[in-house]
């Protein structure tokens, strides 16, 4: 039974690169992905501060979304397969922080929550982000996780496997393949 995560790598030359609209949708992910990050880091008081973070709900969706994509960015882009490992990690390591601040202080929020919190979203956000980037860039085919990986093969000459995206930029991949055969 497949829990959604798995890795699927390809020889170097598999697949496809994206064309002028997969880089523009991925420089465009980029945009966003790096200025989310800038506005993490510019609020970093607010981060710090337990009672402002956790009380403001919109500081939930990003939260979820970059549990969400941890595995894709740490299998995918690592080249490894822990399937859901970092998800666990994170949900145990903040379980753990959260349990130490309820009892010594009768609060589940706490600076070092919110540390860990901030390091990791920062830290998947910035690698998905300039993951974007150099995908846009230097055209690297299939996902975006693979991007720095393919532009060390092209410094270095060393080939590197491909990976299909999991996510939405294979089906616009796919879809502007046919535009450009017909």
């Amino acid at each position: 039974m497949s829990d959604g995560i798995e890795t699927n790598f390809q020889a170097h030359g598999s697949l496809k690169p994206p064309g002028p609209i997969g880089r523009l949708v991925r420089f465009l992910l980029s945009g966003g992905c790096l200025y989310y990050v800038w506005q993490l880091v510019s609020l970093w008081s607010f981060w710090v501060d337990a009672e402002k973070l956790f009380s403001n709900a919109s500081i939930w969706v990003p939260i979820l979304f970059a549990l969400y994509l941890a595995p894709y960015v740490i299998n995918i882009g690592w080249r490894i397969n822990t399937k859901r490992l970092s998800q666990y990690v994170i949900i145990l390591v903040s379980a753990g922080l959260i349990a130490l601040s309820y009892f010594s202080n009768q609060s589940i929020n706490s600076y070092a929550l919110n540390l860990f919190t901030i390091i990791w979203v920062i830290y998947i956000f910035t690698h998905l982000g300039i993951s974007f980037l150099v995908a846009a860039i230097i055209s690297t085919p299939g996902c975006e996780m693979r991007a720095l990986p393919h532009l060390w093969s092209i410094i270095t000459g060393h080939k590197v496997y491909e990976h299909v995206c999991p996510g939405p930029l294979h089906r616009i991949d796919l879809w502007e393949q046919k535009l450009n055969e017909q």
